[in-house]
Order: C-alpha cells, then structure tokens, then sequence
C-alpha cells in the first residue's frame, strides 16, 4: 500500500479511494480494528485489503450483510461472519499473491535486462525490444539468450527485426517517442505462465476448508472468496476446484467467489473495475438455501467472459520504458500493458 501512496498516478489515487469507500461502509462492523490493524503490517497488508473488499461486496449489495469480522489469534478460523438471507455464514478471503515461479522470472529478467542494456541504450532510434522466453521462467539466464538478443540489436537498423530461437524470441521495432521525450526506448521480458498457477488455488481452498468446519454454530457451510492476479485463468481455477468437489472434498465450501481488482484509466470514465463470479457448491454438506447478494463501487463484469479468448497465453511480464525529457509539461513514459502472449509469439 506504500507503493501506491507514494505515488502520484491516476491508478494508485483510484485504488486507495475505493479502499477508503470499503472501509467506510464497514467502519461500524464489530472487529473491523483488527484487520485494520493488519493492513498496516507490510506482510498482511494485501490480504487484508482483499478480506476488506470482498466484505464491502457484500455490504454495499445489502447493508447488515456482514455481522462480525473474527479474530484468528492461534487459532486458524474464518475471517468474518456474513448473512445470506436469514443464515449466517462463514467466509473466508484468501488471496494469491505472488508465487516461486514468478519471483524466479523477476529476478531472471533483471539479470537479462542488466545484460543488454548497455547495447541497446546506444540506439539512436525510439524502439521497442521484446524478449520472449519460450518456457517457465529458467534456473538461471543461459549466455545464448542475452548473447542473440545483443546480437538483435547490433543488426537493428531502424526496420522491425524478428530472431526465433530454442529458448526465446527476440522482438525489435521503431516506436514513435510521446511529446517532450527523446532517447526512448520499451524494453519487455515475457514468459508464458504455467498451470501451476491456477493449480496454486486448491491449496488456498483446501485450507480453507478447514477453517470454515472450524466454527461450531450450526451454520451453513462456508464461502471462499479468491482473489487471484493477472496470471490465473478463472474458468481453469473453477474447472480445477469442480475436480476436487467431484471426487467428493471442499465439502465446507458452498460457494467460491472468484474476484480480480482491476482500474480503468481511458474513456468513458476512470473507475475501479471488478471482475467477479461466483459459483456455488450443490454438493457441499449444507448447500446454500439464498442467492448471494455482491454489489461492486464502480464498474464489473463477469470474469469468465472477460478471460482473453481460448488460443493466447497468459505472460509473466517485465517492463520499462525508459527517456530523456525535453519538456517537463508534456513529459510522460508510456509502458503497453502487455498480459497475454499470442501463439506466434512463441513459435
């Protein structure tokens, strides 16, 4: 949350204004303190914003909807108390944050980009380099791969150059530089993202589970809040959880809620945006008996119709842009928000 505090940006002042909204519609909630008092600590910050939105879900649809945040203390319980009709339910928030296999990449993508900076800042043209690495993110950065991106570079002449390699795919094409910039230059690194990523949502369920049997009240069984990032796929996420309730387990989950957090800086209007959607359990010990009520701040849409389209891939991404600026007043660094490799990408 520092991160967006410190910033000056349309995205961060939109992100902590619907922060602020939650935490006014729940400001009256009994243990509202408590995750407060989490969202302060920089490990627990997020997961605790994101317990916070999914309350204010189900608030802002129906005010009373949540009774009571709960304090876990020692004991692994669910984070708070929500009516669904007349019942009181369980919900628990989990929220995915960034896995082993992203942190790899991140790490492997600075080393990439340390070793060919020097090459391609000496471009005098304004230029985009995308390095696409064919599979899961490397143990370590092969020389082969910054030596043909370095080798790219040195044959760029101000025309597109497109290299396909074993290991990566290497990208170069002019750009025109934004007003009161020269010297610019885009740099990316991009991997697909393997399906350990939405595999990463059973552990979250399973344990889950586990905390919602831990109330003994006579409640129906619980619900699951997920909020997942860019690199999960919810029909994968929903078609790997129906497995598991298949085979008969998450019987302690009647329903999953899938929730992604997005913010929306062009026309019509600058808004947060939720992608939502929620699925309920029929074979859960104690299937719900109401519909459930969750009503977002600003503008939604239903996740799975919202998903890139069968046929891309979705991309680990690293990326900078990069200027000298002329005019201060008409100075910006746009950086294209890239989340999906297509499949001639990576051929």
């Amino acid at each position: 949350m520092l991160k967006e505090w410190d910033t000056v940006g349309g995205n961060a002042f939109l992100q902590l204004n619907g922060l602020a909204d939650d935490i006014r519609l729940l400001c009256e909630k009994v243990g509202l303190g408590t995750v407060l008092t989490d969202l302060r600590d920089e490990r627990l910050c997020l997961p605790s914003w994101h317990l916070l939105h999914t309350a204010a879900l189900f608030e802002r649809a129906r005010p009373g909807s949540v009774v009571e945040f709960l304090e876990s203390g020692e004991e692994e319980r669910p984070d708070a108390i929500v009516l669904v009709g007349r019942a009181r339910i369980p919900l628990e928030a989990k929220l995915l944050t960034q896995s082993e296999d992203e942190e790899r990449f991140s790490r492997l993508a600075r080393l990439i980009e340390d070793g060919v900076t020097g090459a391609y800042s000496r471009l005098k043209q304004p230029t985009a380099l995308y390095i696409v690495l064919k599979q899961s993110p490397f143990d370590s950065v092969p020389a082969s791969v910054i030596s043909v991106v370095n080798e790219s570079i040195a044959a760029y002449r101000g025309a597109s150059v497109s290299r396909r390699g074993n290991l990566c795919n290497v990208f170069l094409e002019p750009v025109e530089a934004p007003p009161g910039i020269v010297d610019f230059r885009i740099f990316y690194v991009l991997s697909p993202v393997p399906d350990t990523e939405n595999i990463r949502v059973l552990g979250r369920a399973k344990k889950a589970s586990n905390q919602l049997r831990s109330l003994v009240s006579g409640a129906l069984s619980g619900l699951l809040s997920i909020g997942l990032s860019d690199h999960q796929d919810g029909a994968s996420v929903f078609e790997h959880i129906a497995g598991r309730i298949r085979a008969g387990r998450l019987r302690a989950i009647s329903g999953v809620l899938l929730v992604k957090r997005r913010t929306l800086l062009g026309a019509p209007q600058r808004v947060n945006v939720d992608l939502l959607e929620f699925r309920p359990n029929s074979s859960a010990e104690q299937p719900l008996g109401s519909r459930v009520p969750l009503r977002p701040a600003g503008a939604a849409g239903l996740l799975t119709k919202v998903e890139p389209a069968i046929g891309e891939i979705r991309a680990y991404r690293f990326g900078t842009s990069t200027g000298r600026v002329l005019d201060p007043k008409a100075a910006a660094l746009p950086l294209p928000d890239i989340r999906i490799l297509m499949l001639e990408d990576l051929r």
